[in-house]
């Protein structure tokens, strides 16, 4: 329960709405809202999933669930930013986290959070 995300080839740039993230080999742009942008800059193969969820909760939200970060590595894997997906503990199913989030209010807007577009990228 270690993540790793991505970080070979890739720009980034802090927007008002989070982190925008190119990432140059697949010519894609990610716009992260502040929950994936913390997730994924902590996400270094040494920091744990309470550990992230500690930092979530001291910087973002105090009422941060542990569904919350999971929700948001699925995120991240789906848009290609993890190194590879990072299996959830039993009763910890992605469709379980996405209910437990929605009960508690904490669900992020999923268009916002995982907006994918080409990047242009002009030939040499």
């Amino acid at each position: 329960m270690f993540p790793r995300a991505r970080t070979a080839y890739f720009e980034t740039e802090s927007t008002s709405q989070g982190l925008l993230v190119v990432d140059l080999r697949r010519q894609l742009t990610h716009e992260l809202d502040p929950l994936l942008a913390l997730i994924w800059e902590m996400s270094d193969g040494v920091n744990s999933v309470p550990t992230l969820l500690e930092r979530v909760k001291r910087q973002l939200d105090p009422a941060a669930t542990e569904a919350s970060v999971w929700s948001a590595l699925d995120s991240l894997t789906e848009m290609g930013l993890m190194e590879r997906r990072v299996a959830s503990p039993v009763g910890h199913s992605r469709l379980a986290r996405l209910r437990q989030e929605i009960d508690s209010g904490l669900q992020r807007p999923v268009m916002d959070a995982t907006k994918a577009v080409f990047h242009a990228h002009a030939p040499d």
